[in-house]
């Protein structure tokens, strides 16, 4: 984000790489409150455009500090 710090706004997953990902079962909702999520979550990617970005492992940054 524009303006500010990284130290304060970039976080960094630690995960093991030792240890396999686990997928969870899908939680399933309502015809009502899935057509609910799914307005939300379109709003909130309307209002955040720009904002929100992601940065791939491959692209890792050295932000300085020690975590």
């Amino acid at each position: 984000m524009p303006g500010i710090d990284q130290t304060v706004a970039v976080h960094r997953l630690y995960v093991d790489p030792t240890i396999s990902p686990i997928k969870k079962k899908k939680r399933l909702f309502n015809d009502k409150k899935d057509i609910a999520i799914g307005e939300e979550v379109q709003t909130l990617l309307k209002e955040q455009a720009g904002v929100l970005c992601g940065r791939h492992a491959s692209q890792k940054q050295d932000i300085g500090g020690s975590l």
